[in-house]
């Protein structure tokens, strides 16, 4: 019976997941660099957080400009739901499986819309509203989960619109709560 046990145990360590360190394991300059993580970090996947630590690692050769908009980004990405991580995940990979020149596209109309006012670009998001999401129709669909990929994005990447409205609206990477339509 003790046999049973420890094998029985040895079988659930042998096929549990690799977390990756835990939040109190990081060290203080990873701790700080990752900060805008902290309270989601008991959800990010082990692989997930190998790549955040790689990042962190990366971090001080940036520049400083770099570093800012690495901050931003993981606060706002933080800032999501785990519907919202999900959606964005989607258009990322949606606009990955682009040709190269549909990609071209959507970065070239992304940089225009970016160069607009502040003015415009919310009359644009006025008159283009982003479809809501259908509600979960599966028991427990609607809980937060741990997410599955929260795999930081590349600086100056961008993330895809829904399929078959590749040339009407591109949102910035990680945003899932406001659309960002671009002018023809």
């Amino acid at each position: 019976m003790c046999l049973a046990f420890a094998h029985s145990v040895f079988a659930q360590k042998a096929t549990a997941p690799n977390r990756g360190p835990d939040w109190p394991q990081l060290n203080a300059e990873q701790q700080k660099i990752l900060a805008p993580l902290k309270e989601d970090w008991p959800n990010i996947e082990g692989p997930r957080r190998q790549k955040w630590l790689e990042i962190a690692k990366r971090y001080p050769s940036m520049t400083p400009e770099q570093q800012n908009r690495l901050q931003s980004r993981m606060k706002h990405w933080a800032s999501l739901s785990h519907d919202e991580r999900a959606q964005a995940r989607d258009r990322y990979k949606q606009l990955k499986q682009l040709p190269p020149e549909k990609r071209a596209e959507v970065n070239r109309k992304w940089q225009e819309y970016q160069n607009l006012p502040e003015e415009q670009k919310e009359n644009l998001r006025k008159t283009h509203p982003q479809p809501v999401p259908a509600k979960p129709q599966t028991p427990g669909a609607g809980k937060p989960q741990a997410a599955s990929s929260d795999k930081p994005q590349a600086a100056g990447s961008t993330t895809s619109p829904q399929p078959g409205n590749a040339d009407k609206q591109v949102q910035p990477p990680g945003s899932a709560t406001k659309p960002q339509p671009v002018s023809n």
